[in-house]
């Protein structure tokens, strides 16, 4: 039996969602995207109804646009049936409006694809997810919504809670005749299961370092892309391709939010959008291409993702569509356990933070969170900003606590951000947990990582990187000494003891040991 889509599983049941909230959740790759602009916005063309699709990322908004093109031949039609804003746009208009309830005018639904995104950025984001996500609530809810993720378990909860509390405080004003959709208490829930055979077609491999990452990905013929939470680290990985790799400036491309806005990444976003394909032989990208994009590119054989976050890892993995691609190489870099001991000591920082204020009256400590927000350059300050958020009063919903700090202008409060609070000690767990895995060997990170795909240990293959290419390069030495001078033997000497340093250091300082799969405690065989 084939792969079955969303379309095919709603059927025409979407016909009678007037009154509905919708949750849609469905791996990547399932046609979410393709059922909203096909058959969702087909029936809304038929009703004279307006609707608003709203993402998380430039470059997910840009497609989408594009594959409108493809299905209006008339702009003003087009203008009248659909717009499409991302969750930033929102968060700008928010800035200077109590509500969007101006924003919503005229819309008969509302469509939050990517709707994880205001669990996932809440951490460096808070008014642009807490606030935004509560804005939008209050807002919508006399208006048809629908929910859209691969990974919506996270923020599900918080948008039943919304709902809810709304639905107690009796928030709704009189029908509108620009919303023929009212709010309504019937909710629809489409759950489309991860079929068995989604990651059959990856081989997964084990690096020990972003050295040996480097060199794996020069020398295949294919290209390459590395998701990476870390820009400093896409940075020295460029370093490393075109100065000890030989890889040519014009085959590297980065992407991060600064770079977006560069010329010289136009054609790569281009291609990105509009084709669907990878231009440069290597792309490193950061959170800017963790969602929603879809890449159909055969040419991509390599892939490689650095984050302990398990939504990150899915979204970033679901970017490469296998059917294109018929099967990719992912790598998996080792890191040592004082890594995550530095990781587990921030966020047990954060953590005792947030405990602090989190049950108590914020008034409390009033200058203590002035003084410190003043100072934009202290590391206290950027703590208190994962934590304390600026909100309107009225758009207060979830927290409703004695949480409130007036300032001298209007109705503003300061709260606690709820949603990097469980985000923070999810990731809190997820760090410990690979810290005590790393103590006994690093790579059984890697194992737990396999298992949120449905891998085993005994499918991940251990490369020894620089170690190996270094034996390589010295048994070609080896061959060559017998017609060296005295001086040559010397100089062969040197670099020998010193390529022997280099791979024992990489041997001890992550403890390599490939382990077999009957070796292995018995408790982590089983799959998920």
């Amino acid at each position: 039996m084939g792969k079955k889509y969303i379309t095919e599983i709603i059927g025409n049941e979407f016909c009678y969602w007037e009154k509905k909230k919708i949750f849609l959740q469905a791996p990547t790759g399932s046609g979410k995207s393709t059922f909203i602009l096909q058959n969702l916005l087909n029936h809304y063309r038929r009703k004279r109804w307006k609707l608003l699709i709203l993402c998380n990322r430039r470059l997910l908004r840009k497609q989408y646009w594009y594959q409108l093109v493809q299905q209006f031949e008339s702009l003003s039609e087009l203008q009248q049936t659909v717009e499409i804003k991302t969750y930033q746009e929102l968060a700008s208009i928010l800035m200077h409006e109590t509500t969007l309830d101006k924003a919503f005018h005229g819309y008969a639904g509302i469509c939050l694809d990517e709707v994880h995104y205001f669990y996932a950025d809440s951490d460096f984001n808070a008014f642009g997810t807490y606030v935004l996500f509560q804005a939008i609530m209050r807002s919508g809810i006399n208006r048809q919504m629908i929910f859209l993720s691969a990974t919506i378990d996270c923020i599900k909860p918080y948008i039943l809670k919304a709902i809810r509390l709304l639905q107690i405080e009796s928030y709704q004003k009189p029908e509108e005749d620009d919303c023929p959709i009212n709010r309504s208490e019937i909710f629809e829930s489409v759950s489309y299961p991860m079929p068995q055979n989604t990651y059959t077609g990856i081989k997964c491999f084990c690096v020990p370092d972003l050295e040996a990452l480097c060199m794996q990905i020069a020398k295949s013929p294919s290209k390459s892309i590395v998701f990476m939470d870390n820009k400093a680290e896409a940075g020295k990985m460029v370093d490393i391709l075109v100065t000890k790799r030989g890889i040519k400036n014009s085959d590297v491309v980065r992407l991060s939010a600064e770079d977006m806005e560069k010329a010289e990444c136009n054609p790569t976003i281009n291609a990105l959008v509009m084709a669907n394909k990878v231009l440069p032989k290597i792309l490193l990208t950061t959170s800017v291409l963790d969602n929603g994009v879809s890449i159909q590119d055969s040419e991509v054989e390599n892939v490689a993702i650095i984050t302990e976050s398990q939504i990150s890892f899915l979204q970033m993995l679901g970017r490469v569509r296998q059917e294109s691609a018929k099967g990719f190489n992912l790598y998996f870099v080792l890191r040592p356990a004082s890594y995550f001991a530095r990781r587990e000591q921030e966020l047990k920082r954060l953590m005792d933070a947030f405990d602090k204020f989190a049950n108590r009256n914020l008034y409390r400590f009033r200058y203590e969170i002035l003084t410190e927000l003043w100072n934009n350059s202290s590391e206290l300050a950027d703590l208190y900003r994962k934590i304390i958020v600026p909100e309107p009063e009225a758009l207060e919903l979830l927290g409703k606590t004695n949480q409130l700090i007036r300032i001298s202008y209007g109705d503003t409060m300061l709260t606690v951000n709820l949603f990097s609070k469980e985000k923070s000690g999810d990731m809190y767990l997820t760090v410990a947990r690979f810290r005590q895995a790393a103590e006994l060997d690093p790579v059984r990170v890697v194992y737990e990582q396999m298992r949120w795909i449905g891998k085993t240990p005994e499918e991940l293959e251990m490369l020894d990187g620089i170690a190996e290419e270094q034996r390589r390069e010295f048994l070609g030495i080896v061959m060559k000494i017998r017609n060296f001078t005295k001086e040559q033997m010397q100089e062969t000497k040197e670099m020998i003891a010193e390529n022997l340093e280099k791979i024992k250091k990489i041997k001890t300082s992550y403890e390599i040991v490939p382990l077999h799969w009957k070796n292995y405690p018995k408790s982590s065989q089983k799959k998920d």
